[in-house]
């Protein structure tokens, strides 16, 4: 038996068979899960377990170049906000019919109980050592450990005065850059 950490065996072995540049959602009881990816369905209760539970369970595990919310969730669920938005310091934001549509392609789809609005995290994994053909790493490795505001966490570009000063600059996306996040979010086409 485990010692510690996710207990689940469905997820912990969906976790086990991640690779860098997969995608991963972490999604609220009332998302609905398009058909292909991988589902590992946590809900128990409305509010059990919770998105924050579950997000924090899966950054300890994960690492994470980059991460997409739903832009509505800043206005309608704040909550479900902070806890990504002080997690990566590059946060991007999205209009929740595109993340919606962006989730299909995810490899794994992990739902928690979540009974607020908007509480989902579009993740795309990383990798623990420096992967010098990312230009999504710009060049810098991943880091593993205490994320901004002591969130525990898997993040990329934190820097020490991002965790004194506060939360991390998150953005919205515009369209040339939804563009670009896109397209780094899709697999390479393989070389025929």
């Amino acid at each position: 038996m485990r010692k510690g950490g996710i207990l689940n065996r469905h997820l912990a072995g969906a976790i086990a068979e991640l690779g860098h540049s997969d995608r991963v959602l972490v999604c609220d009881a009332g998302m609905p899960i398009p058909g292909g990816p991988r589902v590992v369905d946590l809900a128990f209760r409305a509010g059990v377990p919770s998105f924050e539970d579950v997000l924090t369970g899966l950054l300890d595990e994960l690492v994470i170049e980059g991460a997409l919310a739903a832009e509505e969730v800043r206005a309608a669920n704040p909550a479900a906000d902070a806890l990504p938005a002080g997690s990566f310091a590059e946060l991007a934001y999205v209009p929740h019919e595109t993340l919606k549509e962006l989730s299909a392609g995810a490899r794994l789809v992990v739902r928690t109980g979540e009974a607020r609005p908007y509480a989902k995290v579009l993740l795309l994994c990383g990798v623990f050592f420096q992967h010098p053909a990312s230009s999504r790493t710009r060049g810098r490795p991943a880091r593993r450990g205490r994320g901004c505001l002591g969130v525990p966490a898997v993040v990329r570009g934190c820097s020490p005065g991002a965790q004194t000063q506060g939360r991390p600059t998150s953005q919205l996306v515009s369209a040339a850059q939804l563009d670009a996040l896109s397209q780094a979010l899709e697999p390479p086409l393989p070389a025929t």
